[in-house]
């Protein structure tokens, strides 16, 4: 998404929560993530799933929290930001 060391992003990466925020994790339907990730439906071990590489993505500052960030841009503009450069400024 971003090459590190690039104008408005520095090299440091933080992770995000990509599917199930953490915070959400107790009012997950185990069913349902069930049938999109097979193995993760047992409530006991859906925290450590929460918090695994399948759950998580490495952004940039400016990516994961910046005004175009992850956390802040629509999910349209964010995944279309993939493809169309200078989509959020």
């Amino acid at each position: 998404m971003c090459a590190p060391g690039t104008s408005r992003n520095a090299t440091a990466r933080s992770s995000s929560h990509t599917h199930i925020e953490f915070a959400l994790q107790n009012g997950v339907d185990l069913q349902m993530l069930e049938h999109q990730y097979p193995g993760v439906g047992d409530p006991d071990s859906v925290g450590a799933w929460v918090e695994s590489a399948q759950n998580l993505t490495y952004y940039c500052r400016w990516h994961h929290r910046g005004p175009g960030g992850v956390h802040c841009a629509s999910s349209a503009d964010f995944e279309g930001e993939h493809f169309v450069r200078g989509l959020i400024s």
